[in-house]
């Protein structure tokens, strides 16, 4: 097993991707984002208040960015006693592609570059849960853009 680390640009995209999702299918992508908690929240909010949502996407990617970040950090320079990480200050200006199949395929890829060769990992339960909800989100909502032989299995609960 191996951790990419990835870069500040690539988690600049992996957030535009997931806003711009977020902005085409509102209320279902929203849902899916949401824990069964904050469900009951979002439905009693303004559900054309798009800047929460996106806000909450920026933090999660952020999260995810660093997370992945020590992960590879602790994974390759273990012999070093500080680590020095990149703080993104802005996740805005990030690429879309509007490709379902590339969101889950990123989603999966920063899920399993979040863990060392020792299997820890630098991310809560609930944000590791926010991705896999995502993800099945994307599998149960766009399942017409997988042909059978290609769709991904879906690991999760």
């Amino acid at each position: 097993m191996s951790v990419i680390g990835f870069s500040t640009d690539e988690a600049k995209d992996l957030a535009a991707e997931i806003r711009f999702r977020a902005r085409v299918r509102r209320t279902d992508f929203a849902l899916a984002f949401y824990s069964w908690e904050k469900r009951s929240e979002f439905r009693a909010l303004d559900l054309s208040c798009e800047e929460e949502l996106e806000n909450q996407i920026d933090c999660l990617v952020h999260r995810l960015y660093l997370a992945n970040q020590l992960a590879f950090a602790v994974n390759y320079d273990h012999d070093k006693t500080e680590i020095v990480i990149q703080n993104p200050q802005n996740l805005k200006g990030g690429k879309v592609k509007d490709d379902m199949k590339y969101l889950y395929q990123q989603l999966s890829s920063w899920e399993y570059n979040l863990y060392t060769n020792a299997g820890r990992c630098f991310i809560s339960d609930d944000d590791l849960e926010t991705v896999e909800r995502i993800k099945k989100h994307l599998l149960e909502k766009y399942s017409d853009i997988w042909g059978e032989s290609s769709r991904p299995i879906y690991e999760g609960d």
